[in-house]
Formats: C-alpha cells, sequence, structure tokens
C-alpha cells in the first residue's frame, strides 16, 4: 500500500495520486470522506481510475446522506462502506456497497449474527432524516457563523457546501495548543472529540508534513440533530472564555 498527500484543508492533491497511480502496480484506491466533506474532484478521480483500470472504494463511515451534484456519496465508486452507528439509532454494525456489476454475486456470504435485513435497513435510513438533516446543517451553520468571530480558532469549512450533511465541524486550535483547549473545554462542562489527533507510525512526519501539522491542531464540535440551542450556545461561550484566557 501506498499512502497519497493531503492538502492543508484535507483536499487531495490529484496530480500526487496519478504520479503514484503512474509509478506503482496499483489495484485499487481508497478514498477517504472524511467528516462527509467531498475533498476532490470526484468525476476526475473516477476518470483516472478508469483510464489505469483501477477500482475506486470510497470510504463513507462519517456520511450516509451527503450528496453533491445530487450524487449520494458512496455511488461513484465501484465499492462504498459505511458506519452505521454513527449515523443511525443502531448499536453497532457496517454497510458494503458494491456498484459495480462486475462483483455483484449471489453467491456472496455474510455472517447472519447481529445482522439485519434489508428493509429494516431502509426503513431506520428514512425515519425522520429530513427533519435530522435539516437540524445537523442548520446547527453547522449556526456554530460555524458564532465560532468564525472567535479569534484564535479557524473553521476548515466556514461555508457548508450544498448537500453535505457533515458528521461533525472540524476546527484548527491555532492560538493554544489543541490539548489545552480540549482539557479546558472539558473543565466548562463541554466534551469536544478530536479525531485524528494521532496518526499511525507509518505516516512518517517527515514525508507527510501537512497531514502531521492537521492531527496536531483539528479538533471537532458536535452539530448532532439532537443538541439544542442553549448548548451550542454553551460551545461557543465555553470556545471564546478558552481562547479569550488564553491572550490574557
Amino acid at each position: 500500500y501506498k499512502f497519497y498527500p493531503l492538502l492543508d484543508d484535507l483536499k487531495v492533491d490529484i496530480l500526487s495520486i496519478k504520479e503514484l497511480i503512474q509509478s506503482n502496480n496499483v489495484k485499487a484506491l481508497l478514498l477517504i470522506h472524511y467528516f462527509g466533506f467531498l475533498y476532490c474532484d470526484l468525476s476526475k478521480i473516477r476518470a483516472l481510475c478508469n483510464k489505469y483500470n483501477v477500482l475506486l472504494i470510497e470510504d463513507c463511515a462519517h456520511t450516509l446522506y451527503s450528496e453533491v451534484n445530487q450524487n449520494l456519496l458512496g455511488s461513484i465508486g465501484d465499492f462504498s462502506f459505511y458506519s452505521l452507528h454513527k449515523v443511525l439509532p443502531v448499536k453497532s454494525g457496517g454497510l458494503l456497497k458494491i456498484n459495480n456489476k462486475r462483483y455483484q454475486s449471489e453467491e456472496v456470504q455474510i455472517d447472519k449474527k447481529d445482522s439485519i435485513d434489508r428493509q429494516s435497513l431502509l426503513t431506520y435510513s428514512r425515519y425522520d432524516s429530513e427533519n435530522s438533516i435539516t437540524a445537523i446543517q442548520s446547527n453547522y451553520n449556526f456554530l460555524s457563523k458564532e465560532l468564525s468571530k472567535i479569534k484564535g480558532l479557524r473553521i476548515m469549512f466556514p461555508i457548508l457546501p450544498k448537500g453535505i450533511v457533515p458528521m461533525n465541524l472540524p476546527v484548527y486550535i491555532e492560538a493554544i495548543s489543541r490539548e489545552n483547549f480540549y482539557f479546558e473545554m472539558i473543565s466548562k462542562g463541554v466534551t469536544l472529540i478530536s479525531l485524528y489527533y494521532r496518526l499511525i507510525d507509518f505516516i512518517d512526519e517527515t514525508e507527510f508534513p501537512i497531514s502531521h501539522k492537521i492531527s496536531k491542531k483539528i479538533i471537532n464540535f458536535p452539530v448532532n440533530q439532537d443538541i439544542s440551542m442553549k448548548e451550542m450556545i454553551l460551545i461557543v461561550d465555553s470556545a471564546k472564555e478558552v481562547l479569550n484566557e488564553s491572550e490574557e
């Protein structure tokens, strides 16, 4: 396997991917939709994979409803996979979607333990989905607007792209260390998460300095449909207090 480099905003460098494909015996490209966002021109990636006979796999673990140009993320690749409990009211489980008809087969064996039938899954995924999507997007837009007023942090996507239903709101902490911010927020009653704060050893810092830079600064604010306006105001006020205190 080979890792492809990312740009500062997690966007994909298509030229780097092309070079990796041309110079290596690449069979498949695993494209990650971090936090439910699209970070590249998917049509160009698809065309590149077609040209060099490379299978395209979309990692949709952070999204189920995000779409671009009325195409759901996960519908362009030959395969895509999802993490259901991050979006639906289920305890665990994943979903594998096979778009490439060459690999669709009735003979595929699936472990039936703790499985869910297709109709039940469709019911889960559609239940109140329109209200949930609207709430998530509304929460994102509110938090993005209010957090952007605070000096010392930078929002990765200040404006939510059309059709995107994010898992959370990724932010760079720039004024103080991300760890200090994280624990100071906890002391004020706000627990955040920091996805990718630690990278696996195979992602070498000298080879992938931008990835390491991101991992040291990123933190994720919640925007799920259950969060209340009171809670969002608490989050904003607490972030403001922590960063203002750091300047004193």
